[in-house]
């Protein structure tokens, strides 16, 4: 496992706990700053109850959305670009010795390549919506930020199928993909977070249908490439 995330290189190389760190310490200032300044205002004896709450939650919210946005865009485009490279390590990893047969390098590929959605993302996900649960007793505003950031690692496992699989998907195709898709996990959160006190049953009527769109496409995206795969003879078949 660790000799394969290393010839995969890039988000895939194996860290130290001291490097994890490093690379989160920036965002972890940002959202402390951003906390610290916005605090006075919210505690002053004019401010709302909703506002303040807003803003517990909000900030390390949209700090956790940014981080998947960065992490499933990062990614999914070095899956894409080494797959899509002629020859290079990919073209020779099926001949690397004691590989086991095709299903079991297959199983461990995806051991990697879903790694982190384990490992960090599910978890963070989990944590965050305990706590909105615990501060607010709207149940569909929780199911609706659970399905919001749930949408990151949607998206990813749906681009690594489609990659694995050899799906022709042309490059618009993830582009619009990718816009979409970011507009309403932005808008998503918004409504789900900041938008306590005056997003309307109307709005967040949208949001879910919205959110429920962007999970059919990539379920069925992830479905063909899933099912793709798995008709290859080996899963390092680069796409010229």
């Amino acid at each position: 496992m660790r000799a394969l995330r290393i010839a995969l290189g890039g988000p895939y190389s194996p860290l130290t706990h001291a490097s994890t760190l490093r690379r989160i310490s920036p965002l972890v200032g940002v959202i402390a700053v951003l906390a610290l300044l916005f605090v006075p205002v919210f505690v002053h004896p004019g401010a709302s109850s909703g506002g303040l709450r807003a803003l517990i939650l909000g900030l390390p919210v949209f700090g956790l959305g940014i981080v998947l946005i960065i992490g499933t865009l990062t990614r999914a485009t070095h899956v894409l670009r080494r797959w899509r490279m002629p020859g290079g390590e990919l073209a020779v990893l099926a001949l690397l010795p004691r590989s086991g047969t095709a299903r079991e390098q297959a199983a461990r590929l995806r051991r990697v390549l879903f790694g982190d959605i384990r490992r960090r993302q599910l978890p963070l996900i989990a944590a965050t919506v305990l706590i909105e649960a615990l501060l607010t007793p709207d149940v569909n505003r929780t199911l609706l930020l659970a399905l919001v950031l749930g949408l990151a690692p949607a998206a990813e496992v749906a681009v690594v199928y489609a990659t694995l699989g050899q799906l022709a998907v042309p490059p618009w195709g993830y582009g619009l993909m990718t816009v979409i898709g970011q507009l309403v996990f932005v808008g998503g959160l918004n409504v789900a977070t900041f938008s306590v006190e005056f997003a309307s049953d109307g709005l967040r009527h949208v949001a879910f249908a919205a959110v429920l769109l962007c999970y059919f496409g990539f379920s069925t995206l992830s479905g063909l490439g899933r099912r793709a795969a798995r008709r290859l003879p080996h899963p390092y078949l680069g796409r010229d």
